[in-house]
C-alpha cells in the first residue's frame, strides 16, 4: 500500500508503506529500524556546538565595544576563558579559541556518553 500526498503550501511529499508487521507507516529504511535510536554523530554536533559558542562570544564581544565597558559584560568571560582579559588581539583570538574548544568538549563529552550508554544499555540490548 503507498500513499502519496502533496501539501500545497509546504510541498512536502509523504510516502506511506507496509511494515512487516503489516501496519501502515512511514516508510524507513528496514536495517535503521533494525539497529534502534539513531547513534549521535559527534563531527555535527562539535561543529553545531562550536559555531554556537563562537557566535555567542563574537556577539558578546560586540556589544561590549559598542556598549560600553561599565555594562561588566567581560566578567563571565574572565571566569569561563583563561587567560582572556579586555580586549587586545591575542586575548580575542584566544576567546575565539577557547570558546571552539568548548563547544568540542561538550560534543565529545555529551555526543560520547550517549552513544556509549546507548550502545550499553540501548534497547536492542
Amino acid at each position: 500500500m503507498h500513499r502519496e500526498s502533496i501539501g500545497i503550501e509546504t510541498m512536502e511529499v509523504v510516502m506511506m508503506s507496509t511494515t512487516p508487521s503489516g501496519n501502515a507507516g512511514p516508510a524507513t529504511n528496514d536495517a535503521q529500524s533494525l539497529r534502534g535510536p539513531a547513534r549521535i554523530p559527534l563531527i555535527p554536533l562539535g561543529l553545531s556546538l562550536s559555531a554556537s559558542l563562537a557566535i555567542s562570544y563574537l556577539l558578546c564581544i560586540l556589544l561590549g565595544l559598542f556598549g560600553g565597558w561599565d555594562w561588566g559584560l567581560h566578567q563571565p568571560w574572565l571566569q569561563f576563558l583563561p587567560g582572556f582579559t579586555w580586549l587586545t588581539w591575542p586575548s580575542f583570538l584566544l576567546g575565539l579559541a577557547e570558546s571552539i574548544a568548548y563547544g568540542w568538549y561538550a560534543a565529545l563529552l555529551f555526543g560520547g556518553l550517549y552513544n556509549l550508554a546507548l550502545a550499553r544499555f540501548g534497547p536492542s540490548r
